[in-house]
């Protein structure tokens, strides 16, 4: 039809003619493609550095909140002693702050009521740090609706107890 033909007509028009025109689209193309793939390569790499090292500090704060705890925890404290205690550590170091007792209840959580809390027992980030020494991991937080980089580890003086310091992953997204 003659509508087929002026559209092959128009077609005709926009490919390039020449072979070196050919050729140097071509070479566009391929540099076009390779700065994307790069870009991509290297915003999911540098995530990924920043969270490793985020995760390194982290660990850390949960060792110094394992510490500051452990008095309390030997002596029996309960959620009393030890959640006001979080929630001071939480203030100072801009992260949240979890204790998790061996039997799973939360002793105290610089953001939110631990008296409202789930039992955390079973978290991934809990059996982690009890069966290897360390628990890392980015999950969905149900208590406050927002995703977080989670890094736990053991309390040496509370067989079974849980540091558990935490980051809104916003963050390092924001970065």
């Amino acid at each position: 039809s003659r509508e087929d033909r002026g559209r092959a007509r128009l077609l005709a028009q926009l490919l390039p003619r020449t072979v070196r025109t050919r050729l140097a689209l071509t070479q566009v193309g391929l540099v076009v493609f390779v700065v994307v793939a790069l870009g991509v390569y290297f915003a999911v790499a540098g995530r990924q550095l920043y969270v490793d090292r985020l995760a390194d500090q982290l660990e850390a704060q949960a060792q110094l909140a394992a510490a500051a705890v452990a008095p309390a925890l030997e002596t029996g404290e309960g959620v009393e002693v030890i959640d006001p205690l979080v929630k001071r550590l939480g203030a100072r170091t801009d992260a949240r702050v979890t204790i998790v007792a061996a039997d799973g209840i939360v002793l105290g959580d610089s953001l939110a009521d631990p008296q409202t809390m789930d039992n955390h027992g079973s978290r991934p980030e809990v059996i982690a740090a009890r069966r290897t020494g360390i628990g890392e991991i980015q999950r969905h937080s149900a208590t406050l609706d927002t995703d977080f980089l989670y890094v736990a580890v053991p309390i040496p003086e509370a067989p079974g107890a849980v540091a558990r310091v935490a980051l809104p992953l916003h963050t390092v997204n924001d970065t």
